[in-house]
């Protein structure tokens, strides 16, 4: 959607530009650009596929940053080498608060659109003792996408080893955030993650510790306690605007073109490529509407983008293709208040695409009661962790399965659970490797006494 005004027509068209939204309508894989800035705070620009990054620009250093993970085997940069995207992304930064400026003159100042943050805490890798990790704070659903978020480690600051993504947006127009923090797992530390938000009346807190015994509740992801500190110092009447060009379609053939202008979390006009025209949702912009769509010449420029939308399709196609395996592990937790006596955990972890399978099967056949899992959860880097829980009473003879299906598997895996701890196994491989070695010493001397005995020759005395 264009907003033709005094001095405004051009810088709308390079976010819309900037701005590229691809959507597999068989399956809902997207591949978007959002250019977005506040009235009173950064402008930023990122691209996602899928819900993961691709590239962001970085005006401080005036680059544009690729970050797609070794696995995909491609290069951005080569791929775009014709598009001046830096260049465009600094003329959005230029204009950008100009255009709020007019939404919100011609808005008279609504009230802003505020949604609440939610946090979770949860480690990047299987936790063990002494060896390095990652913990996550995923903070998701909020807006406007401005959040601070802190981390303790024993009641005091921690800021060496800590980084904040840049936001994402989802599809119901609420943002999200990864923060992480580099830590080495030690018995008996706490670790906090503080996110502070304009919605929130008092910052939220989540806990995690690391629990390296068999009488936990569950895996080690936690939504944690919300702690109070005080008042919040988050940027307050913070207007937000942006931009999508949405490309959606199932083949190369079948192509559907949008352009769309969102102002304070609301859609105010966009271009429609099956209707062909522009549409305008206020009074304002459908008076822009109409101006554009008896303009043939931005007509003509729309269907040029249709074609360029096309041009996506392969490329999105091929960075679905990809895919990394994931690895499993299995153990238990004793439950203190359940009629079962232990909880069996399958955690799947560093898998993508996203889409995944996790199921139990007791003696062959799927298992479907006392179980619950995790979303799939993210890891900020493309790859994905997912942890299903089964509350259970061991039973002699039974035999308990974790069957996980992904698009990296030709088959189906399965995961026997094998009820006897790790260091129980150890021991007995020991004692058994201890008394074979027993065994075949008696035998040998045995054998050896029989031998020289069998040499011997008996003379009585008289």
């Amino acid at each position: 959607m264009l907003i033709s005004c005094a001095g405004m027509r051009h810088s709308v068209v390079i976010i819309l530009i900037l701005t590229t939204r691809c959507t597999f309508s068989q399956a809902a894989h997207e591949y978007i650009t959002v250019v977005g800035c506040f009235d009173n705070g950064p402008t930023e620009v990122t691209a996602v596929f899928n819900a993961e990054e691709l590239m962001y620009a970085d005006f401080e250093r005036q680059v544009i940053e690729y970050t797609v993970p070794p696995f995909l085997m491609l290069d951005p940069g080569e791929v775009l080498k014709d598009i001046a995207v830096y260049k465009n992304a600094k003329k959005v930064k230029n204009l950008c608060l100009a255009i709020m400026a007019y939404c919100r003159a011609e808005e008279k100042n609504p009230p802003e659109e505020k949604d609440p943050p939610e946090s979770i805490i949860y480690p990047a890798e299987e936790v063990q003792r002494g060896v390095e990790n990652l913990l996550i704070c995923f903070v998701n659903h909020f807006y406007p996408p401005y959040i601070e978020v802190s981390w303790t480690k024993n009641g005091h600051p921690v800021s060496e080893g800590v980084s904040l993504s840049r936001y994402y947006s989802n599809d119901d127009l609420t943002f999200r955030q990864f923060s992480t923090m580099t830590f080495t797992p030690r018995e008996g530390d706490i670790y906090s993650c503080t996110v502070e938000h304009s919605a929130l009346e008092t910052p939220t807190t989540r806990i995690w510790e690391p629990d390296f015994s068999h009488h936990s509740h569950g895996p080690d992801v936690f939504c944690g306690v919300g702690l109070a500190f005080g008042l919040i110092g988050v940027a307050a009447d913070a207007f937000f605007i942006y931009g999508l060009i949405r490309c959606q379609f199932t083949s190369t053939q079948d192509v559907v073109y949008l352009e769309q202008i969102y102002f304070n979390k609301k859609l105010i006009g966009q271009y429609n490529s099956s209707l062909g025209k522009f549409v305008g949702y206020k009074k304002y912009t459908k008076k822009v509407a109409d101006n554009l769509n008896k303009n043939p010449s931005m007509l003509k420029q729309e269907r040029k983008n249709e074609e360029k939308c096309r041009i996506h399709v392969p490329l999105a196609y091929y960075v679905f293709s990809k895919t990394v395996e994931p690895y499993v592990r299995l153990r238990s937790a004793e439950l203190i208040s359940s009629r079962h006596p232990i909880v069996l955990i399958c955690s799947v972890y560093n898998f993508y695409p996203k889409n995944i399978r996790v199921t139990w099967l007791r003696n062959g056949e799927p298992r479907t009661s006392d179980v619950t899992f995790t979303d799939e959860l993210a890891n900020g880097n493309w790859l994905y962790q997912i942890h299903s829980h089964l509350e259970y009473t061991p039973r002699l003879g039974e035999k308990i399965t974790c069957m996980v299906e992904h698009a990296s598997f030709k088959d189906p895996k399965h995961y026997d659970w094998d009820p006897m701890p790790e260091s129980d196994r150890v021991k007995i491989a020991v004692g058994t490797a201890g008394l074979l070695l027993g065994s075949v010493v008696l035998l040998a001397g045995v054998i050896y006494y029989k031998r020289n005995r069998t040499g011997r020759v008996l003379v009585p005395v008289r």
